[in-house]
């Protein structure tokens, strides 16, 4: 599964965040225990480097309205989904 979508309503950009947290759980819910892959994106903009160029162990910008969805997305891993974010 690749989840893509985002609301993209720049005059209410933060609303969107928690919209995309609830899809994401719901994907996520649907994927449980199966060992199926499950890719989202965000965006380089949330990466928080630490030095140089940011990569997987930097952590994203504390209060950023897609964490808490990147955060989910990464702790299916644990309930059996191989889940990745790009």
């Amino acid at each position: 599964m690749i989840h893509l979508a985002f609301i993209h309503d720049f005059a209410k950009i933060h609303e969107g965040g928690p919209v995309d947290l609830a899809a994401t759980n719901a994907i996520g819910e649907a994927l449980a225990e199966s060992n199926k892959p499950f890719v989202t994106t965000s965006g380089t903009g949330i990466a928080q480097a630490s030095n140089g160029p940011a990569n997987e162990n930097d952590p994203g910008i504390p209060g950023h309205y897609r964490k808490p969805s990147e955060d989910a997305t990464l702790a299916l891993a644990s309930k059996g989904v191989r889940s990745i974010v790009i």
